[in-house]
Formats: structure tokens, C-alpha cells, sequence
């Protein structure tokens, strides 16, 4: 469910959406996260969503910038830093010498 103290509009769009991405309803998911981000831009838990919906729907480059903004808002918040973006990080190889 939506996180407790979440805005009040955005609220029923984040379970809505929580609820169409259990069943993989990707379309359904996306257009109710998308809502709850517009209604409250600084809900990480909304950009964190929005980005795993992108994800699954193979669309990286979109889901991207959401999971940076929802490690912006939270950066506390140990679910939303393991995103996948970050997980997939690699230190670059340093020449030996």
C-alpha cells in the first residue's frame, strides 16, 4: 500500500498501481504510478514505482531517471537504493601499474 503520510491524492494511485503491477498489468501500473507522481513529485516511493514499471516493460532508459530522483528523495530508504540501476554498477578496471 501506499506509504504512511503519503499525499492524499496520490495515495489511491499508488495502491491502484501496486495493485495492477501484482498482476502484471504493466500498462495499468504505469498510467496510475505516472499519476501519483504528477499529483506528488516528491513521493519517492511514487518515482521508485514508475521506474520499476519502466524496468519490467524493458524501457532502462525511461525508468532511469526515476529511480535516480526517487534516491533523491530517499536516500534512507534501502528498497529504493538497491533499484536495479544501482545494482548493476561497476567500478571501472584501473590499469595495473
Amino acid at each position: 500500500s501506499a506509504p504512511s503520510g503519503a499525499d492524499a491524492l496520490a495515495a489511491p494511485h499508488i495502491d491502484a498501481g501496486i495493485q495492477a503491477y501484482k498482476q502484471q498489468q504493466w500498462d495499468r501500473a504505469k498510467e496510475q504510478f505516472e499519476a501519483a507522481v504528477k499529483v506528488a513529485p516528491s513521493l519517492a516511493e511514487a518515482h521508485y514505482n514508475l521506474g520499476m514499471v519502466l524496468y519490467r516493460q524493458g524501457k532502462d532508459a525511461e525508468a532511469k531517471p526515476h529511480f535516480l530522483k526517487a534516491a533523491a528523495l530517499a536516500p534512507e530508504n534501502d528498497v529504493i537504493q538497491s533499484a536495479p540501476p544501482f545494482s548493476k554498477v561497476e567500478a571501472p578496471s584501473r590499469p595495473s601499474g
